[in-house]
């Protein structure tokens, strides 16, 4: 089951600048500036859908069978263009004492992750085919297209230099693929005849996928290489201090081995049944799966495939009120079929000198508006724990678009 990965990954890291309600730096509850040394474990989901409600998701999240009114009723809210997704993220990182190579405004990093992605648009007739199938849509013309999805797992390890005087830091991962999938169909049109004798197909695209013949987190079916980096400043707005990010996450590409499988169609196909000659020959009754493979000339080929990362880009901004209230707004984009850029404005408040709460608002991404929170504490002179949600009603609801949870807990000394 999938809370099989998700479990200890909510245990590990995500990025250091992820899609989450913004809680600034505070130097009284964070105390980074005066630890020499850090481990910073990090772990989060953002499962999120424009059109797709929470029960469905986690029904297809942990496998088994679907409701036919939950399907019905998911139906019923789709559009013309739908997307959906979700993003799983583990990382464990060390941040040494300044003075790296004699340079003492900079601290050595290195950072293990391991991430899980999926990113899908599609058009309401695919959903309607892959859920009740074409029966109900005789006589008419399904446009199952245009859709694309991209699936990733992969993990990294990293060096980098961080700036003892900011959040700034540069890193270069070496990224080993796990398993990869992607499918970007142009055109794919569907008619079924009302006695059901003929199905006429048109279709247009291509299927990409990594070695199929396994893909458990042991797995190398490809290798690759990455950067990461943030850029943080500070300046006045009027009377009020600002801050600013700006910074991108798994900027580069993998090689997939030769073992990927490539499939690319565009054609028109005519589906008329299967002639059997005699009954009595059970070799021509069955049909077996290379001979239905040469019918639909579908029969894929094997080499390797050089793909760009889903990086992550992100830019923000926060002014600090007064002393105690801080506003901020980022922007995000995610590299993956059907996420659109992503807005969240959020407000932060500091308790004292041992906690932080903040709230936002987001739109954008895989659509559809939430309301998130988080906190942060300060646990004694060496602990900090962070908690977050981007969507709150996701929390307790099946009918929300959009489920997600965040844990970090920092050790500094």
């Amino acid at each position: 089951m999938r809370w099989a990965t998700l479990i200890p990954a909510a245990l590990l890291s995500a990025t250091l600048h992820a899609q989450w309600p913004v809680l600034p730096a505070d130097s009284a509850v964070d105390l980074t500036t005066r630890w020499n040394h850090w481990i910073h474990a990090e772990g989060a989901l953002d499962l999120h859908s424009g059109t797709i409600d929470n029960g469905l998701a986690m029904g297809l999240w942990q496998g088994g069978m679907l409701d036919r009114d939950l399907r019905a009723r998911q139906s019923a809210r789709m559009d013309d263009r739908n997307a959906a997704g979700y993003l799983l993220h583990a990382r464990l990182t060390w941040t040494g004492a300044p003075g790296l190579l004699g340079w003492e405004h900079w601290r050595p990093l290195i950072s293990v992750a391991h991430r899980e992605v999926l990113g899908a648009r599609f058009p309401r007739d695919l959903f309607e085919l892959a859920f009740f199938g074409n029966a109900p849509h005789v006589e008419r013309t399904m446009h199952a297209g245009p859709a694309a999805h991209l699936r990733m797992n992969y993990q990294s390890v990293g060096w980098g230099v961080r700036s003892a005087r900011s959040a700034s830091f540069v890193r270069i991962d070496v990224v080993k693929g796990q398993s990869f999938s992607a499918s970007d169909v142009v055109r794919a049109d569907l008619f079924t005849a009302a006695d059901g004798r003929r199905i006429d197909l048109g279709i247009q695209g291509e299927l990409v996928q990594s070695d199929t013949a396994g893909s458990d987190l042991g797995r190398f079916n490809g290798m690759g290489a990455a950067l990461a980096g943030l850029w943080a400043g500070s300046g006045a707005w009027g009377d009020r201090r600002m801050e600013w990010h700006v910074g991108v996450n798994d900027l580069g590409v993998v090689k997939w081995t030769d073992r990927s499988l490539h499939l690319s169609k565009d054609t028109a196909i005519t589906y008329e049944g299967f002639a059997v000659a005699n009954v009595l020959a059970l070799d021509d009754v069955f049909i077996n799966e290379d001979r239905l493979m040469d019918t639909l000339g579908l029969h894929q080929r094997s080499g390797d495939h050089l793909t760009l990362l889903p990086f992550h880009a992100r830019a923000s901004g926060a002014v600090h009120w007064n002393s105690s209230w801080t506003v901020a707004l980022a922007a995000d984009l995610v590299h993956l079929p059907g996420y659109a850029p992503q807005f969240t404005l959020s407000g932060a408040r500091t308790l004292g000198e041992r906690a932080q709460v903040g709230v936002s608002a987001v739109q954008g991404g895989f659509g559809g508006v939430r309301v998130g929170a988080a906190v942060r504490m300060r646990v004694g002179q060496h602990l900090l724990i962070h908690l977050a949600t981007p969507s709150l009603i996701g929390l307790v609801s099946e009918r929300a678009h959009g489920y997600g949870a965040r844990l970090g807990i920092t050790y500094g000394w």
